[in-house]
């Protein structure tokens, strides 16, 4: 079944039709992931002998699968051992890829990850562990309760000259689409740079009138009475990849890579089918999620939306094409790159 389900996806892109296109692709998607899961299973033993292996871990709830996949031992299966090694920022994760410091890693399609590209590091990306989907809320444009609740605020055209935090070049960028949907640019609101822990208390002094904010900051904000989530990824960028696998160049010249996505793509399919099809139980992964990430209330991670994903972890080419595009012109990125040549097929 698998089989033939899957065979489709050829025929997907002779489609003109991009709506229809969309829809179809959203139904395939759901319908392999079923068929794969539910394909009998030939035990695997565990390897005697592990090969260690470290990733940058940024604690986020985008991590989940690399934390199902440790905790259900789907990397023993696949003979690897992986440490998580901390890290604060998306450029700290290139970094510690860089130096070698780190084999594995998981970012956002961030400038600086494509400068170290552009500059001869031969980062791989492995995957895709987000993808902006119908149903995302978990990061997005906050609007001040206070400016809803006056009328101040009824859309995206009273952003006009408003003050906006973002905590990155990416997170700009896509508040700018959210913009651009209602005639507005960069130059007609005011953006401030503000890291995400602190955007709360922006918001609620009224040092800014939106933030965009991600998971579970969203949550909270809202729960808090400070404002209302306005504007989405999927608004900003439908379909667009949100969160990337990576590999070193030292990894990903040798099979831990291979082995490390067949473990990675177990965890992201368990994600996929508690979260998203909804047919089997949350909690182991809200179990990892409270072990390793960086929030360990289990009751808060119960509460969070959780982002969308592509059960194959598919890589959309166009959106990263999109977002280099934007750093190119913002002068973020020194000079474009071939993304294709980095992507692990």
């Amino acid at each position: 079944m698998a089989a033939v389900l899957c065979l489709a996806w050829g025929h997907l892109f002779l489609l003109e039709d991009g709506l229809m296109r969309h829809r179809i692709l959203m139904r395939l998607t759901a319908a392999c992931a079923l068929a794969v899961s539910f394909a009998p299973m030939i035990p695997t033993p565990v390897h005697a002998d592990l090969t260690t292996v470290s990733m940058a871990d940024l604690g986020l709830v985008t991590q989940a699968p690399v934390y199902v996949a440790m905790d259900r031992g789907y990397f023993a299966v696949e003979g690897l051992q992986v440490n998580l090694v901390p890290a604060k920022s998306t450029p700290e994760v290139v970094t510690l890829l860089t130096t070698g410091d780190a084999d594995f890693g998981a970012s956002a399609p961030d400038a600086a990850l494509f400068n170290a590209m552009a500059g001869g590091v031969d980062i791989h990306m492995l995957g895709s562990g987000g993808v902006f989907l119908p149903g995302t809320t978990a990061s997005g444009l906050v609007v001040r309760q206070d400016l809803i609740d006056e009328g101040a605020y009824r859309g995206p055209a009273d952003f006009r000259r408003r003050r906006i935090a973002v905590s990155s070049v990416q997170s700009q960028f896509y508040a700018e689409q959210i913009l651009a949907q209602a005639g507005l640019s960069a130059s007609d609101v005011n953006f401030t740079t503000i890291g995400l822990p602190q955007m709360p208390a922006a918001l609620q002094g009224h040092a800014v009138d939106a933030a965009w904010l991600v998971e579970p900051l969203i949550s909270a904000s809202v729960a808090g009475g400070l404002g209302q989530l306005e504007g989405t990824g999927y608004d900003a960028m439908p379909g667009g990849v949100s969160w990337l696998v990576l590999a070193s160049p030292r990894a990903s010249d040798d099979e831990r890579a291979t082995h490390f996505m067949r473990a990675y793509l177990q965890g992201l399919r368990d994600f996929y089918h508690a979260f998203w099809l909804k047919d089997a139980d949350p909690g182991p992964v809200l179990d990892s999620l409270a072990v390793h990430g960086s929030v360990h209330d289990r009751e808060i991670l119960a509460k969070v939306a959780v982002h969308t994903v592509d059960p194959n972890a598919g890589i959309d080419v166009a959106s990263l094409e999109q977002y280099q595009d934007y750093y190119v012109a913002t002068s973020n990125q020194e000079r474009p790159i071939d993304l294709v040549q980095h992507i692990d097929r």
